[in-house]
C-alpha cells in the first residue's frame, strides 16, 4: 500500500482504523492490538512526509482543481436547462458541491464501479426533522422538499462500511435533484445519474464555464473542484474549520459528533442550517 504516489497516509490510516476496530471487537484475549505498534505509526508518518513532497510537485506541474463555488454553480444553471440530460448534469453538479462530495461517492470509479449512487440512496423530506418522507413522481415536480439525505454505503473515510448520511438543504441542489428524479423516473437500484463519468462531467462543466465567460476557472477545473468549492463557499460565508470538516465528513461522522452535541437531532439541525446558507454565499475566501 505504500507504493509512492498510490495512497495517502490518511487513506491508509482509515483502513488501519477499520482493522483496529475489527481486531478489538473480535479479540478473545487481552492482548495488545498489533496496529498500535510504534512501527506502524512510524510507517504512516514516513508515507505522509513522502506523499506531501510528491503532491507539492504534482500541483506545481498541474494547477487544476480550482474551487467550483456555489455561486458559480447557480450561474451555470441556465446553460443546462435546455434538455433533460442537461438538467441531470446540473443536478449532479449542484449535489456534488452542496454535499461536499467526492465525485467517486456519486459516480463510482473505474476501480469501484459499484459505488455509483443509486436512486434508493437519495431520500427526500418535507420537514426539517426528517419525519415526513416524500417520493419523487411526475405529478410532484413542483413541490420541492425541505431537504434531502444521501445515504452512502461506503466512502473513503468509512472503510468499515458503517454507512454515512449527508443532509443537504441548499435549495438549488434539492430542487435540481428532485426535478431530475421526478422527470427521469429513476427508482430503487437505478443509477441516480445514469452512466455519466467523472471525465464527462468535468469536461461539460469546463465547457459551460467557458461559455459564461469564466474560462479562467474552466482551465483549472478538475475532479476535486467540487469538494473544494464546497469548502470555499462555506468559508466565504463565515463557517469555521470545524463546521466545514463536520459537513465535509458528514454530520454523523466522528468529526461531527465531537464538534456538535452528541445528539443526532442537534447534528441534523446544525448541518441543515449551515448548508442552506450556501444559497446566500457569494465568492470564496479560500479552498481546502
Amino acid at each position: 500500500m505504500a507504493d509512492r504516489g498510490q495512497h495517502n497516509a490518511s487513506t491508509i490510516a482509515v483502513h488501519k482504523s477499520a482493522l483496529h476496530t475489527i481486531a478489538e471487537e473480535q479479540a478473545h484475549i487481552a492482548a495488545p492490538n498489533p496496529l498500535d505498534a510504534p512501527k506502524v505509526k512510524r510507517l504512516l508518518a514516513g508515507i505522509a512526509a513522502d506523499r506531501a513532497a510528491l503532491e507539492q510537485s504534482r500541483r506545481a506541474a498541474n494547477p487544476q482543481n480550482a474551487p467550483l463555488t456555489f455561486d458559480l454553480v447557480r450561474a451555470l444553471r441556465p446553460r443546462y436547462e435546455g434538455s433533460q440530460h442537461g438538467r441531470m448534469l446540473f443536478a449532479l453538479v449542484a449535489l456534488a458541491v452542496a454535499g461536499c462530495s467526492r465525485l467517486s461517492e456519486l459516480l463510482g470509479s473505474a476501480k469501484y464501479p459499484e459505488r455509483r449512487l443509486r436512486a434508493r440512496q437519495i431520500a427526500f423530506y418535507a420537514d426539517a426533522e426528517g419525519r415526513i418522507a416524500v417520493a419523487p413522481s411526475p405529478g410532484a415536480r413542483a413541490d420541492t422538499p425541505h431537504h434531502l439525505e444521501l445515504r452512502l454505503d461506503i466512502t473513503k473515510t468509512d472503510q468499515g462500511r458503517r454507512g454515512t448520511v449527508k443532509v443537504i438543504s441548499a435549495r438549488s441542489a434539492v430542487e435540481a435533484v428532485w426535478r431530475h428524479l421526478c422527470d427521469g423516473g429513476q427508482r430503487g437500484d437505478d443509477a441516480a445519474f445514469g452512466a455519466v463519468s467523472t471525465t464527462a462531467l468535468v469536461r461539460s462543466v469546463r465547457a459551460e464555464l467557458t461559455a459564461i465567460g469564466r474560462a479562467d476557472v474552466a482551465a483549472q477545473t478538475g475532479g476535486r473542484s467540487f469538494r473544494r468549492g464546497a469548502a470555499s463557499t462555506l468559508s466565504a460565508m463565515g463557517a469555521d474549520d470545524a463546521d466545514i470538516a463536520a459537513l465535509g465528513w458528514a454530520p454523523n461522522s466522528t468529526v461531527g459528533r465531537s464538534h456538535y452535541a452528541n445528539d443526532p437531532g442537534v447534528q441534523r439541525a446544525r448541518a441543515l442550517a449551515i448548508n442552506a446558507q450556501m444559497e446566500r454565499a457569494v465568492g470564496a475566501a479560500r479552498s481546502l
